[in-house]
Order: structure tokens, then sequence, then C-alpha cells
């Protein structure tokens, strides 16, 4: 075989055989970082930076109950962004249905509540189900001796997906 046929079939065979991989073996975009025991692949800083963004983001939720004390009148809310907002949604709610002098009694984050009224009161309780909430307020109720134990309210403020 001559010279230039043999050139020609190993530049051929460089050609056809070329990697998907960039740099060192690396994904386009990055670069290698190896240690002696440890291969990795960095991306170029002109990509966006060392940081990649992995896994889904959740984004908090408040909610807060409002009383006044002297009428009975209750305000309450849910699903709100902040504890700030969730306790001035609450005042403006009870407000709103006639009391006169409402105060925040609970706030509460990414979790339940329930409101369980009973002939002598109401219990405010929270937990991460409602299911939970409902319980441990029935349960205060019947504890504090009132026979009359029913749900007045109940909400959920969970996390929800913002990526």
């Amino acid at each position: 075989m001559n010279a230039k046929f043999i050139s020609g079939i190993i530049l051929a065979l460089l050609i056809t055989t070329g990697s998907a991989h960039a740099e060192g073996g690396c994904p386009q975009g990055f670069y290698p970082q190896n240690s002696p025991s440890v291969k990795s692949c960095i991306p170029f800083p002109s990509t966006g930076g060392g940081t990649v963004q992995t896994g889904p983001k959740w984004s908090s939720r408040w909610g807060a109950i409002a009383q006044d004390k002297t009428s009975g009148v209750v305000g309450a809310v849910a699903n709100r962004n902040n504890k700030r907002q969730a306790k001035k949604d609450a005042l403006a709610e009870c407000k709103a249905r006639g009391g006169s002098d409402c105060r925040s009694e609970l706030e509460y984050i990414n979790q339940c509540v329930a409101i369980i009224q009973g002939l002598t009161g109401s219990n405010f309780s929270h937990a991460e189900t409602v299911e939970q909430a409902i319980d441990l307020g029935t349960s205060a109720c019947k504890k504090r001796g009132d026979t009359d134990c029913h749900i007045y309210y109940k909400a959920c403020s969970l996390p929800v997906q913002v990526r």
C-alpha cells in the first residue's frame, strides 16, 4: 500500500469517529476540572456561572385568624404571600363582618387551620393537615367541657411550586 492511501484511511477514521463531547470529555459549554481522584466538568463563566438550578422551587403561603372577642366575630384568610398580608387581611375580614375590636389570634405558614366552635367558645388550631387541625381543635373543645363542638372554619395555606 502506498503512503497516500494509508494517510487517507487514517484521516477518514479520524473524521468519522469524532466524539460528541467537547474538551476533555465534557459537554458543550463545560470544561474539565480534574484532580488525581475525581474528574468533573464545570460550566464556562459565560454560560451563567457556577450554580446550576435543580429541582423545584417552592413559595410559602400564610393564613391568619382575627377575632373580636366581645362580639365573637371572626375573620379568617388563607393563601397569602406573607405574614403581614395575612394578618392585615384577616383583621379587615373581621371588621367587614361587623367586628369593632378585632385582634389577630393566629398566623400560620404552610399548614392547615380549623376553628372549632362550641357552646362556650371556640378553638383555633393548626397542623400539617386539615384533619389533624380539626382533631386538635375538637379535642380541646371537648376537654374544655363543651358538648356541641363543630367545625366553623377550615382551610389550608400550603406552599406552591413556582419553578
